[in-house]
């Protein structure tokens, strides 16, 4: 295969438009040149419009308690397939195609259209083996069909204590805090994901103890971002910054801080950066 020479600007641009699409650099080139003969160029997806990444690290990871026998006190690990299976059914279950229905639609390639949500599948779970979120039971050495995988045993009581909340009124997500109670025979019962009927208190940059949960979801929400959102542990929030439930801003979400305070009519001179935009 021939090497091209091209400036710094345009393999960062390349590198940006491939994790947007979750194309080949190959496919977006083709895509962009018009090689396979399409009328215009072909708009890639704003990463808005996607299901966030923790979100399929969440589903991924909730496999494994989800599986396990009621009377037993480890997870049992898991191929690829059966991992890919719980995804698609929690997908359809909690009704994620209406919050992110581009994740439901189909990639542009021409030669290997795929449904976007299995692509993106298959780069976190890629991800959560090099980070060693997830462990390779055997001794194969590389990503096969029939390796078994297990989540990595530093983080699993952590992951226990992690629920995740819908809200489909408003679009938007957010992890929450599950009881102190909760184990690996409860989990189940104690309603880790739930939808517009919130049960658990939200995981919020206002409370003294963000910073420790933090630390506790550092392995669902991924290196850099964790870095970003460890900044905002730092922001004392103003008394008069309190949205609706009561916590300012109420939580972490797809787009960094969930209810915006400028609906609430804050003057945005009073508004810190967000480390996330």
């Amino acid at each position: 295969m021939p090497l091209i020479r091209v400036s710094d600007q345009v393999h960062e641009h390349l590198k940006h438009l491939t994790r947007e699409s979750d194309l080949s650099v190959d496919a977006v080139l083709r895509d962009a040149l018009d090689i396979t003969g399409a009328q215009k160029a072909r708009n890639y997806t704003a990463r808005e419009e996607l299901m966030p990444l923790e979100i399929y690290r969440w589903l991924i990871l909730s496999a494994f308690p989800s599986g396990a026998s009621s009377d037993s006190d480890r997870m049992a690990p898991m191929t690829r397939l059966p991992l890919q299976v719980h995804l698609s059914t929690s997908l359809d279950r909690w009704g994620f195609n209406n919050l992110f229905p581009t994740d439901f639609t189909y990639t542009a390639h021409a030669k290997a259209r795929r449904m976007r949500w299995k692509m993106r599948f298959n780069n976190v779970f890629r991800e959560m083996i090099k980070s060693k979120v997830l462990i390779a039971q055997g001794t194969k050495g590389k990503i096969s069909s029939d390796e078994q995988y297990l989540m990595a045993d530093g983080i699993q009581n952590d992951f226990l204590r992690i629920g995740l909340h819908l809200d489909t009124a408003k679009g938007d997500w957010w992890f929450t805090k599950l009881p102190e109670s909760v184990n690996l025979n409860n989990w189940g019962t104690c309603n880790p994901i739930t939808v517009d009927d919130e049960r658990h208190t939200p995981i919020s940059v206002v409370t003294d103890d963000y910073a420790e949960w933090l630390d506790r979801a550092s392995f669902i929400w991924g290196r850099q971002k964790y870095e970003n959102l460890k900044d905002l542990s730092g922001i004392v929030p103003p008394s008069d910054w309190v949205g609706p439930g009561g916590h300012w801003p109420a939580t972490i979400t797809n787009s960094g801080i969930q209810g915006p305070p400028y609906s609430w009519g804050i003057p945005q001179d009073n508004i810190p950066a967000d480390p996330l935009a």
